[in-house]
């Protein structure tokens, strides 16, 4: 009896320190993952993380520049205003409100930069946190679109028919080695 009771305690124990061995291996993969050696040196490189690098454009508002250099060239953009309406052209909203946003972009590069590059990767978001695309160019002006040649800069708005929130961002997702997202923040007190 004796011997049967060690050989259930042996296995007992035994199904304990697999057990633990089990959790401890995957504890170890999740924690090495996020304390990679590499990582952190890359960090200390100098090299912002990519929470680092958007952090450093939390604050974007009204009338702020970020001056870029991506993958599409490299360029200038300034959020110049926001303004709310109920129709566009005559068509009524149907989110609940058009929220638009005008902008200015100036080709900083040295080689001719596509207007709709930047702005086709610009999108809304409201209190609720959905994304909204472009519904239209707006107004009476030509489609914005076409080529900035280096120096120029082009001033235009976007129109986005969306729920009417308190809150609103205008985010930029763009490429330079790794994709990031700038997000101008404004609030509906701040439109026209």
């Amino acid at each position: 009896m004796t011997k049967a009771m060690k050989s259930i305690l042996l296995l007992f124990m035994l199904s304990i320190v697999l057990t633990a061995c089990s959790s401890n291996t995957e504890g170890n993969s999740n924690d090495s993952s996020s304390d990679d050696p590499s990582s952190s040196e890359e960090k200390a490189d100098g090299e912002p993380t990519e929470s680092e690098g958007s952090s450093n454009f939390e604050d974007l508002g009204m009338g702020d520049t970020v001056d870029l250099d991506t993958n599409v060239g490299s360029f200038k953009v300034t959020l110049t205003g926001a303004e709310m309406k109920d129709k566009v052209q005559g068509e009524p909203t149907q989110q609940g409100t058009y929220v638009i946003t005008k902008l200015k972009i100036e080709n900083t590069g040295d080689e001719p930069l596509k207007v709709e590059d930047p702005i086709s990767s610009m999108s809304l978001y409201n209190d609720t946190k959905e994304s909204d695309v472009a519904w239209l160019l707006l107004g009476d002006q030509k489609e914005w679109k076409g080529e900035l040649q280096p120096g120029e800069s082009s001033s235009g708005e976007l129109t986005f028919d969306t729920e009417k929130t308190q809150n609103y961002e205008l985010a930029l997702r763009y490429v330079d080695g790794e994709g990031k997202t700038l997000r101008w923040k404004f609030s509906a007190n701040e439109m026209k």
